[in-house]
């Protein structure tokens, strides 16, 4: 039963939730890697799974080809540090078997306070949040169809990095559709020397002085002076007048000051590629990470809340520069989003700054006054 060179393999993604009330979200993730090339699964029982439950899911997850991760920091299972235990099994796991993670968090600000939470379990997730963001950038999703895109936006980026990496996943074929092993071994031997091309071209592109063109370095130390710059940061504040605010809250509430706040855009920049979106600009995602850092740098009692703005007008500027393309999303209609990628201008932009060592540094915000 020989099949053509065009068999290509489903697979397999692992659907692992930290939190309960997501059977409908778990739903629109499956439905929408539901097609040729996926086989979502997960398991997800009620109680803490029993050893026997236990093997069942580390099974699951070994033939699994990629894990999907879905956070939330405000999390039902801040009553319950058994199930959250067990999740943080299955990420290890996952690990273990160098599986390729792929993170996604709800943005908090959208997420209702937990009634009754326990600060106990309320500290045991956020250091399993951390520990998932010391090793894998976290995508930040607002809604069920936000969600679903990026996972398949992100999904199909990997399967990409993986064939033109030569670490192609294994997948799964049907037993009437299986390749000719000759083929499948000719396919191994190309994606090998494939890797190993690359790797001798990227030795040699190392070995050997990097060369640009007398207008390239104009033009890319001049973006750098303009990014380079300290940019003034207008936080309005909300006083949401509880002790235990809602999202809704905060949208009715009205801003109780106004202060502002200067920081190294270029810093800001390089960490918010580095560490949250090395593939693509969302001004969104922008602000609320910049929101996130200095909240960490200058944090707030929970009844307060900082609201940032201008994160478009950076988004316009990197698109004057021709840092970044626009891609619509095909796969989701005629009314698709636009994504903006960061172009081939970008990455050797990104590749002048490394040669001449212009790194980010780290964020620091200056301390919040009052805004004139």
């Amino acid at each position: 039963m020989n099949a053509t060179n065009h068999t290509r393999p489903k697979y397999q993604v692992f659907i692992g939730p930290t939190y309960m009330g997501v059977h409908e979200i778990l739903k629109s993730v499956a439905w929408s890697l539901m097609g040729p090339r996926f086989i979502p699964c997960g398991i997800y029982p009620q109680q803490t799974p029993d050893t026997q439950q236990w093997k069942i899911i580390t099974n699951q997850i070994a033939q699994s080809d990629y894990y999907i991760l879905l956070l939330n920091e405000q999390s039902d299972y801040l009553d319950d540090s058994e199930k959250l235990k067990w999740h943080e099994k299955e990420y290890d796991q996952a690990q273990a078997l160098n599986i390729p993670v792929l993170v996604f968090m709800k943005d908090p600000s959208g997420s209702p306070p937990v009634v009754n939470e326990n600060p106990e379990h309320k500290k045991q997730l956020k250091a399993f949040i951390q520990k998932v963001q010391s090793k894998q950038s976290i995508q930040i999703w607002t809604t069920p169809e936000d969600l679903c895109q990026k996972v398949f936006n992100a999904i199909k980026q990997q399967i990409e990095r993986d064939e033109d990496s030569g670490g192609q996943r294994p997948g799964w074929f049907r037993g009437d559709k299986v390749p000719d092993m000759a083929v499948m071994d000719e396919l191994a031997r190309l994606s090998r020397e494939n890797a190993t091309l690359k790797v001798d071209l990227c030795n040699c592109s190392t070995n050997q002085e990097v060369i640009f063109t007398e207008a390239e370095n104009k033009d890319f130390n001049y973006m750098f002076e303009q990014l380079n710059r300290q940019m003034t940061i207008v936080v309005k504040i909300k006083d949401s007048q509880k002790e235990e605010p809602t999202s809704v809250d905060f949208i009715l509430s009205k801003v109780y000051e106004t202060k502002e706040t200067s920081v190294n855009l270029f810093t800001l920049l390089r960490q918010y590629v580095d560490a949250v979106s090395p593939h693509q600009f969302n001004a969104d995602t922008f602000l609320y990470n910049s929101k996130r850092l200095l909240e960490d740098q200058y944090p707030l009692h929970k009844r307060y809340r900082y609201f940032l703005t201008g994160s478009h007008s950076i988004e316009q500027e990197l698109k004057t520069y021709g840092l970044l393309k626009l891609e619509e999303c095909t796969n989701l209609g005629a009314h698709a989003p636009q994504k903006n990628l960061y172009s081939e201008k970008f990455h050797r932009f990104i590749y002048w700054l490394e040669y001449n060592n212009h790194e980010g540094g780290e964020v620091i915000f200056s301390a919040l006054e009052d805004h004139n």
